[in-house]
């Protein structure tokens, strides 16, 4: 039977596509500014569009590259746009003529913004696409340049973890993987997807869990694939946002797997505009855009402030850089949230701040620090008291 071209766009998706947008738009002058070039890769590109017009991931990822308010300053940005469906491909190459009018410069390659910008749409499986890249790439002795990929398949089939290895090889790689919770739980008793699941997790542990039940196994079946993405695919920091559809059912986790603390952070100040409750999730079936929240949700600004108050209490000359690194790594927080927790700590006399310079042998305070709610990095270094 032939595949539906476009469909609708369900809330979880567009919550989906906000998280790849406010991405986006932060790591693109966080990477572009100091590198060449840098590289975005979106693996289930699909036709682009939905049935009701609302744009796909490839108009997000086009769209934050090409109108960035920081474009002029940044290098060379590529784009692969990968679809194994040929009616999907065709269609999301007329449509992205048609929004932006690029320069052609090769069979289905593009150029924008003044030869700055380059696309390419590649039709061919993801997994054959990415390995035969990545098999050029240690032929000639090169990496990848800095890389973003955007990993969103329809199942479990088609993302192996050996394939996620090669990729995050690079040395400032990073992966956001959708990975199908639903489909993966109720497919784990099925004999002929046992090759498709060792593939997905590079290991055959997930068998041991076909016995546990309900909620658990789920949490398990996440777990031991964030393991994996450690242990196999060199990942030191992940972090997962759970979706779910209009009965509230669990669908799918998008996983975000980086090597770099400042990656994490800038994923977590994404998922938290999406979660603004610090749930790190979405629901169909709670989603009302008619009915907006009458008080937005915050951060539990008492709870970081004592996470951290505890964490550093005695510690002297500690520069904020290092408290928004341990709450980044350490808490559900992000860096963003660190200023508004220190001052609650300094209004109740639990730190003292200090003008510092730093020397070869660490930060020296210089004189007391007076401007009230301010932390600035590289200028300040926070006391903490003991009790």
């Amino acid at each position: 039977m032939k595949k539906k071209l476009i469909w609708r766009k369900a809330p979880h998706t567009e919550a989906k596509h906000k998280i790849l947008d406010y991405y986006l738009k932060a790591w693109i002058p966080k990477l572009g500014t100091w590198n060449e070039r840098i590289l975005i890769i979106d693996g289930f590109a699909g036709p682009g569009e939905y049935d009701d017009r609302k744009p796909g991931s490839p108009i997000v990822i086009l769209d934050a590259v090409t109108n960035h308010i920081l474009r002029n300053q940044i290098g060379k940005i590529g784009v692969f746009f990968i679809e194994g469906n040929n009616d999907r491909a065709n269609h999301l190459e007329n449509l992205l003529i048609r929004r932006y009018s690029p320069l052609r410069v090769g069979k289905s390659i593009y150029e924008l913004n003044e030869g700055r910008t380059v696309f390419a749409i590649i039709k061919g499986k993801f997994s054959a696409t990415l390995g035969e890249m990545l098999d050029i790439t240690r032929t000639q002795g090169v990496s990848l340049p800095p890389c973003f990929a955007f990993i969103d398949p329809f199942g479990p089939s088609g993302i192996p973890m050996e394939l996620i290895s090669g990729l995050m090889e690079c040395t400032k790689a990073e992966v956001l993987i959708n990975f199908p919770v639903d489909s993966v739980n109720r497919f784990l008793g099925t004999p002929a997807y046992e090759n498709t699941l060792d593939a997905l997790y590079g290991c055959e542990d997930w068998r041991k869990l076909r016995m546990v039940k309900g909620v658990e196994r789920r949490r398990r079946l996440r777990e031991l694939y964030i393991s994996q993405l450690k242990s196999n695919a060199g990942a030191k920091y992940t972090l997962h946002f759970t979706m779910r559809n209009a009965r509230n059912r669990e669908l799918y986790y998008l996983i975000f797997a980086t090597k770099h603390w400042h990656g994490l952070d800038v994923m977590k100040q994404a998922m938290w505009k999406i979660a603004p409750d610090g749930s790190f999730q979405f629901s169909d079936y709670t989603h009302n855009p008619e009915q907006p929240w009458l008080f937005p949700p915050e951060p539990d600004w008492e709870e970081l402030a004592n996470l951290i108050w505890k964490h550093f209490r005695g510690q002297e000359a500690v520069p904020p850089e290092e408290i928004e690194r341990w709450t980044v790594i350490e808490t559900i927080y992000a860096s963003n949230h660190v200023r508004r927790a220190l001052t609650l700590l300094e209004e109740k006399g639990k730190l003292c701040k200090y003008e510092a310079a730093y020397s070869g042998r660490g930060w020296v305070k210089l004189a007391p620090y007076k401007k009230k709610r301010a932390f600035p990095n590289s200028k300040v270094v926070v006391d903490f008291s003991a009790d």
